[in-house]
């Protein structure tokens, strides 16, 4: 007699949603804000006719810095920035406090979910693409 194996539940559609973003999902549409949600090449992206804008960066999973990215669409988003937090630890402190002060401002903004192996990449290309641009790199 053998013994029974467990299978481990696989997790919901509900349990993967980052809903850590639900605090930026309700100040853009609270504001009306344009939001972009860009994953690594070649997923496709169409930029929102919506201004401000607000671009969630997904650099995560596995996370390869902005090389994974196409430098195309990457110009075309950092064109039009005010501001840019990377966040590189836990995204959850940083969307529940920092993400709504931010977008109340009004202003076209990136926001980069990344590793800390990556987050020094990603404020060297933000700086050298928009100068304009306040850049924040958490650390959590």
């Amino acid at each position: 007699m053998s013994a029974p194996t467990f299978r481990q539940r696989a997790a919901s559609p509900t349990e993967r949603r980052p809903v850590y973003r639900l605090p930026l999902l309700r100040a853009v549409c609270e504001r009306g804000l344009g939001a972009a949600f860009l994953h690594p090449a070649p997923h496709p992206f169409r930029r929102p006719a919506a201004v401000p804008l607000v671009a969630v960066v997904n650099d995560r999973s596995p996370s390869r810095g902005p090389a994974a990215f196409d430098p195309g669409v990457l110009q075309n988003l950092l064109q039009d920035i005010r501001g840019a937090l990377i966040l590189t630890g836990d995204c959850a402190p940083s969307y529940r406090h920092a993400v709504p002060i931010a977008v109340s401002r009004r202003l076209s903004m990136i926001l980069v979910e990344t590793t800390p192996a990556h987050g020094e990449l990603w404020r060297i290309l933000i700086s050298d693409r928009a100068p304009a641009s306040l850049v924040v790199l958490t650390q959590h």
